[in-house]
C-alpha cells in the first residue's frame, strides 16, 4: 500500500522545522522554572513617628466643694426645725432653734453683777489711791470684775447658741435630730454642702501623675454632659492603701444640675509629643517582662525595643521610645527569636 500524499506533507514540515532548529539553535525556547516563594515567617510594616496629645482618663465621685456638720454648742431641747432636708439656706440663716429656757434670765443676773463688780472695783480703786485700801484688795475686786463679764459672755453665748445657724451658703443634707430630743454640746444636727461650686474627686497612678501635672485642659463627663473643668491640686504623697494619688478638680455648679455623689469621668489631656501609632497585636513582652515591639534592621536582623505605651483604642496603641522610623515586625513576631535573620516579609 503506498503511502498518502498527506503523510508525505507531514514528513515534510517535520523535516522542515528540524532543520530550521538544528540550523539556527539559538532560537530554541529555554524552560525557565517558575520563582520559588519563600517560607516567610512573618510579616513587618515601616512606622513613622506622628504628633499625639496624650490623654488620660480618670473616674471619680461629685463631692460638695464645702461639706459641714453642725453640732450643738449648748445643751438644750430642739424647740423648732426651721429648715427641712433639701432647703437652700444663706449665712447665718437659722436651722434649728433650742428651747429658750432660763438663758434670757441667766444673761441679766450675768449683766447685773457685772455692773455691781465695776461699783466695788471702781470704789476700792478710790480707797487705795487715798492709801485706805491694801494693792491685795484692789487686786480681789478686779478679779471679781473679770469673773463677772466672762460669766456675762458665756451667758450670752448660751442664749445665741440656741439658734444652730448657717456657717455659709448651701443645702441642708441629713438631719439628725427631731423635735423635742435633747441634745448635748457636740450633739449631730445636721449637714450642710455648698453645691455652687463642686468638686470631682478622682485618683491616678504614678504612669499618669507626670502627665496630670503637665495638663493642658480637662473635661468632665457627669451625667452625659462634657464641662470644662480646672484642675485645682494634684497630691504628691500617694495613698497608703491603693498607692494612688488624689486629684481634685474644681466645676462650676450655678445651674444645680450637678449633685454630691454623682459619678464622673474626667479625660485630661496633657503635652503634645512624637509617638507611634502600631496594632496592638505587636506589642509583645520581652525575657525580662519588658513591653515593646521586635523590630527589623537594615540587614535584616531581629532585635527588640521597649516601649511606654500612652493610650489603646480597638484598632491599636500609641507608643513611645521608637526612633522616628522604624520597621515593625506585626506577624509572627512570637515566633521569631531575637538576633535571628528569618525570611520576614515587607508589607506597606
Amino acid at each position: 500500500m503506498r503511502p498518502s500524499k498527506s503523510f508525505w506533507l507531514a514528513a515534510v514540515c517535520v523535516v522542515g522545522v528540524a532543520s530550521f532548529y538544528s540550523l539556527f539553535p539559538e532560537k530554541v525556547p529555554s524552560y525557565v522554572p517558575p520563582p520559588v516563594e519563600p517560607e516567610w515567617k512573618g510579616s513587618s510594616r515601616f512606622f513613622e513617628a506622628q504628633p499625639h496629645t496624650v490623654e488620660v482618663t480618670l473616674r471619680g465621685v461629685v463631692a460638695a466643694w464645702r461639706k459641714a456638720t453642725l453640732c450643738a454648742r449648748t445643751p438644750g431641747t430642739v424647740e423648732k426645725i426651721v429648715a427641712e432636708r433639701g432647703a437652700s439656706v444663706k449665712k447665718d440663716d437659722p436651722i434649728v432653734c433650742l428651747s429658750a429656757d432660763d438663758r434670757q434670765e441667766k444673761v441679766e443676773a450675768a449683766s447685773a453683777q457685772v455692773n455691781a463688780a465695776q461699783m466695788e472695783q471702781e470704789a476700792t480703786k478710790a480707797l487705795w489711791k487715798g492709801d485706805f485700801q491694801s494693792r491685795v484688795v484692789a487686786a480681789q475686786k478686779q478679779a471679781a470684775l473679770d469673773k463677772a463679764i466672762a460669766d456675762e459672755k458665756a451667758a450670752l453665748l448660751a442664749k445665741e447658741f440656741a439658734v444652730i445657724s448657717a456657717p455659709f451658703d448651701g443645702q441642708v443634707g441629713e438631719r439628725f435630730i427631731e423635735i423635742g430630743d435633747t441634745v448635748n454640746v457636740g450633739t449631730k444636727i445636721a449637714t450642710l454642702a455648698d453645691l455652687s461650686t463642686v468638686r470631682i474627686i478622682v485618683y491616678c497612678s504614678e504612669k499618669d501623675l507626670s502627665i496630670i501635672n503637665q495638663a493642658k485642659e480637662a473635661i468632665a463627663c457627669v451625667a452625659a454632659r462634657d464641662i470644662p473643668v480646672t484642675l485645682v491640686s494634684v497630691s504628691s504623697v500617694a495613698e497608703e492603701k491603693t498607692h494612688m494619688y488624689r486629684v481634685d478638680v474644681q466645676v462650676d455648679n450655678a445651674t444645680g444640675l450637678l449633685a454630691d455623689g454623682m459619678t464622673a469621668e474626667v479625660r485630661v489631656k496633657g503635652p503634645e509629643l512624637k509617638a507611634h501609632y502600631v496594632p496592638s497585636s505587636a506589642l509583645c513582652l520581652s525575657d525580662e517582662g519588658a513591653i515593646g515591639v521586635k523590630v527589623k534592621d537594615e540587614n535584616g536582623v531581629v532585635g527588640f525595643s521597649p516601649v511606654q505605651v500612652l493610650s489603646l483604642d480597638a484598632k491599636g496603641a500609641w507608643v513611645a521610645g521608637l526612633p522616628e522610623k522604624v520597621n515593625i515586625i506585626i506577624v509572627g513576631q512570637d515566633y521569631i527569636s531575637i538576633g535571628e535573620t528569618p525570611a520576614i516579609k515587607q508589607e506597606g
